[in-house]
């Protein structure tokens, strides 16, 4: 499977995620929700898309990498992928090698949380990519972001300019932030008038 047509199935289940999450909650995003939901509609998305004879796996585990991959993990883990850590969602070949790691994560903000799992997923890809004897094309963080302001155009202020913040600072890492402002959700206003709206993006280390 190809990194497009992997980022196109994160987009559509993220999508049918959120429409479904916010029609049974009356009107709630996504990122009041579980991420396990999201993670769910991915994987039927991606699999869509998926070869005869690719895998999928969730909470895809250090013992399991080891077990699968040419070699085992090289060196010491950083601090931020725990000893009994898991990668969200795994795409595997007919090899058993990741092609994809997939982290996915819904947030109210851009800092920390999501840096984190950049963090795990680079030295990941570092572990298994073609040039270090494994076969991942890949890692992505498929990311979820949810904010309240008094009006729309501060909630698509705050959005857009973190988006292209993350273009800024990644951009010097080889790292490409997949968005378009055809990903941004229909907002959502109170009763007070306070707006809601959510954006939704792929990091993509390859």
């Amino acid at each position: 499977m190809n990194l497009e047509d992997v980022t196109a199935g994160i987009f559509e289940g993220i999508q049918i995620a959120d429409q479904l999450h916010r029609k049974w909650t009356d009107g709630y995003f996504l990122n009041v929700g579980p991420e396990y939901f999201m993670s769910c509609k991915i994987a039927e998305k991606i699999m869509e898309r998926a070869n005869d004879n690719e895998r999928l796996f969730f909470e895809y585990s250090i013992p399991a990498i080891n077990d699968n991959e040419n070699h085992r993990i090289r060196g010491r883990m950083p601090a931020v992928f725990p000893r009994y850590g898991a990668i969200d969602i795994a795409i595997l070949n007919e090899e058993w090698h990741m092609q994809y790691a997939i982290e996915v994560k819904d947030t109210c903000e851009f800092l920390g949380v999501i840096d984190d799992d950049v963090t795990r997923l680079r030295w990941l890809y570092r572990q298994y990519n073609k040039d270090n004897g494994g076969d991942l094309i890949a890692c992505i963080v498929a990311c979820y972001v949810g904010v309240e302001r008094n009006t729309l155009e501060g909630c698509t202020e705050y959005l857009t300019s973190g988006i292209n913040n993350y273009r800024e600072y990644y951009g010097r890492n080889n790292i490409d932030i997949v968005w378009d402002e055809g990903h941004f959700t229909e907002p959502y206003t109170e009763e007070d008038g306070r707006v809601s709206l959510s954006t939704y993006f792929c990091i993509v280390i390859h």
